[in-house]
């Protein structure tokens, strides 16, 4: 802040030779003025800088949680395919068992038909 006050201080002596008190006033006023924003513009600064490492760590965490999650989705969806490989092959299985089992009946079916045309005649 004094640099800048000196340096507006001298550009001012070196430009105009002597200056007025009321020019020389204005300039160290301007000179706080300029400090002063200077400052908060520093402040501003700092906080953002703190929010935007917070915010990194944060996205990490959230990147970190986003991997978890699909890694676990690839997980599943592989059991999940095993599983309807292997829900595929009980049911041709099953389908398989019905059909033998079906003809199995038919021919219990005509057994007994043919039982009672004996029985009959």
């Amino acid at each position: 802040m004094n640099r800048l006050l000196l340096l507006i201080l001298i550009m001012s002596l070196a430009v105009s030779g002597c200056v007025g008190k009321s020019t020389y006033e204005k300039k160290v006023s301007e000179a706080e003025q300029l400090a002063a924003a200077l400052q908060q513009l520093e402040q501003n600064h700092t906080a953002l800088q703190s929010e935007l490492n917070n915010l990194k760590i944060s996205n990490e965490a959230l990147n970190e949680d986003l991997n978890r999650g699909q890694n676990d989705i690839e997980r599943l969806e592989q059991v999940l395919s095993e599983r309807s490989i292997e829900a595929g092959a009980a049911m041709a299985e099953m389908r398989q068992k019905i059909d033998q089992l079906e003809a199995k009946n038919r021919e219990l079916q005509l057994a007994v038909e043919s039982e009672k045309i004996a029985r009959q005649a």
